[in-house]
């Protein structure tokens, strides 16, 4: 947590690029990039407010921070370490794949290793599909437009919040900040807010009308004491 703490508030340019259950396998990531000469951080995990879209869920995971500016250079970097079409053994669970399930890989490569998503363009090119650069762009656009879009339906939330805010609560506090500022990291390395705006809006108010109240309950509860 110190780690994830510290990279956050002195090197804000880094982002979560990819999770690991495995240390060992972002170590081995991590020295890729170092070779490429990518800046990078590996932290320890405690879950992290900043969600990203790495294709992997579990709470206890290592994290790779790289610099925004330079995730499309990384993602490039780990294409290359792909192997050939002949080099892959003839079990490999690629193989097995159909040709909808490897367009799936293509449409989303934030939820597949950079390796996995050459497999699949070179499998679809040698089962006499096209594709080209253009194609792997428009999907990249179209993913990235996808992935922007903001989360809709807090009403739950934003309720929940309010209880706790006006009850004076550090709870509707943190639910405010939440919704307020919560942002996601795309694969492209930019970053945008979690929720639609009414939602963020809503947060917003509810962070400051906890913090109101807060100072309201604690002046009534010294009067009362008195």
């Amino acid at each position: 947590m110190l780690i994830f703490c510290r990279l956050m508030s002195k090197e804000i340019a880094f982002a979560v690029f990819k999770k690991f259950n495995d240390l060992d396998l972002a170590k081995a990531y991590a020295a890729i990039l170092d070779e490429h000469g990518i800046d990078h951080r590996v932290g320890d995990n405690s879950p992290a407010l900043d969600l990203t879209f790495s294709g992997s869920t579990a709470l206890d995971q290592t994290e790779l921070f790289v610099r925004q500016d330079q995730f499309e250079k990384a993602h490039a970097v780990l294409e290359d370490i792909a192997p050939s079409l002949e080099d892959l053994p003839e079990d490999h669970y690629l193989h097995k794949f159909n040709n909808d399930e490897l367009y799936e890989i293509l449409a989303k490569p934030d939820e597949w290793s950079e390796p996995d998503h050459v497999l699949a363009q070179k499998i679809l090119e040698a089962r006499g599909r096209n594709i080209d650069k253009e194609f792997l762009q428009s999907l990249k656009k179209h993913r990235i437009d996808d992935l922007s879009k903001p989360e809709t339906g807090q009403k739950a939330s934003v309720i929940i919040g309010y209880v706790f805010s006006f009850a004076g609560g550090l709870i509707g506090i943190l639910i405010g900040w939440y919704l307020w500022s919560m942002k996601k990291t795309l694969p492209d390395g930019s970053k945008v807010p979690m929720y639609e705006k009414v939602d963020r809006d809503h947060g917003r108010i509810i962070f400051f009308v906890g913090i109101v109240f807060i100072v309201v309950w604690t002046v009534v509860g010294l009067l009362v004491d008195q």
